[in-house]
């Protein structure tokens, strides 16, 4: 797949669209039906490093893009699907931020996506709030961070959506021309960071104690206790 992006890339740069029709269709087909993970991931990276062959290609893509990714959320134990889908999400951000691809369609289906955030497939959902995040600073009113909120409440992705919120305080309170507002909004992100680093200490606590245990039961003492 990802030599065939680089090929179609390569002959449209020589040749009129109309010629390059079959290779562009060829691609779409394939980013729609490729069942690879690695060869996707491949395939969409590429595609995002070619923006004009991905602004050429247009629609077609980006619906292809989306039915991957809403395909993930409901792919349940299937973890090709999650991934691709995954990869398909990542690819549409970066085509979004680059104006070629309109960000409605992305906004609205990351946004239902986490609507059930704990139905979501983990190899899934662990990206989401990265992605949530990247797009909220750049639309900040699309209503991103009460998708962010959600992920709050699910372990594999609470901490990245925490860091995430975060970060969306930080960038509401330097906007902020107030004095107070800005200091209001400052405290709010000295919380989320305390809750974050206790976050991580008890987790660090939790995987230190499960090494300890495991390594005593490795040399006998829990056995002779």
């Amino acid at each position: 797949m990802a030599y065939l992006i680089q090929v179609t890339a390569h002959y449209l740069q020589q040749a009129e669209i109309e010629e390059a029709a079959p290779l562009c269709d060829a691609v779409i087909s394939g980013m729609r039906r490729q069942d690879n993970h690695a060869a996707f991931a491949s395939a969409a990276d590429t595609l995002a490093a070619r923006p004009a062959l991905a602004r050429t290609l247009g629609t077609p893509l980006a619906r292809a893009m989306l039915a991957r990714l809403n395909a993930a959320r409901d792919a349940g134990d299937d973890l090709t699907a999650a991934l691709i889908g995954a990869e398909a999400a990542d690819c549409l951000v970066q085509l979004t931020l680059a104006g070629i691809t309109r960000p409605a369609q992305l906004l609205g289906a990351l946004d239902e996506a986490t609507e059930d955030a704990a139905a979501l497939p983990e190899p899934f959902a662990v990206r989401l709030p990265r992605l949530l995040g990247i797009l909220d600073a750049h639309h900040p009113t699309a209503g991103l961070r009460d998708a962010l909120e959600r992920c709050l409440a699910l372990d594999h992705t609470c901490r990245d959506a925490a860091f995430e919120l975060a970060l969306a305080d930080l960038r509401q309170a330097i906007e902020h021309a107030g004095a107070s507002t800005m200091a209001a909004d400052l405290v709010q992100v000295r919380r989320r960071l305390a809750e974050l680093l206790a976050l991580d200490v008890l987790i660090t606590s939790v995987v230190d104690t499960g090494l300890v245990l495991n390594m005593a039961k490795t040399s006998g003492v829990v056995g002779a206790v």
